[in-house]
């Protein structure tokens, strides 16, 4: 797996799928046996919301998602830190093939291509 497609996929399960799944989990109804506190304080504020005003919640949720990834993406890069002493390494490998340096910052770091991948 490449940059590019390591980016393209992070965005694709990263976000697309995590928003489609807290779409399904607001819509369901609120289950008597739930302990998640927060979860259900928050799908009571957003059942009791209109349509369109429950969209720009899940618009919003989308922005956090990638903004959440776009910071790790920028770690990994080492653009933005943590105060971290070394820098973090991603590594993928595939069996029968050599591992493989995603962020080696030989090209295009991981973060522009996050956002190249957005502005397409």
């Amino acid at each position: 797996m490449d940059k590019e497609r390591f980016t393209i996929d992070l965005k694709k399960y990263g976000v697309e799928e995590n928003v489609k799944n807290y779409r399904t989990i607001l819509s369901k109804p609120i289950s008597e046996k739930a302990t998640n506190i927060p979860l259900i304080e928050f799908m009571e504020v957003y059942k009791d919301l209109n349509s369109e005003k429950q969209e720009v919640v899940i618009k919003y949720l989308r922005q956090v998602i990638e903004d959440s990834l776009s910071i790790f993406l920028g770690l990994l890069d080492g653009s933005s830190n943590i105060n971290q002493e070394g820098k973090f390494k991603l590594i993928y490998e595939e069996e029968g093939e050599e591992p493989y340096l995603v962020n080696n910052r030989e090209e295009d770091d991981l973060l522009t291509l996050w956002y190249e991948d957005v502005e397409d």
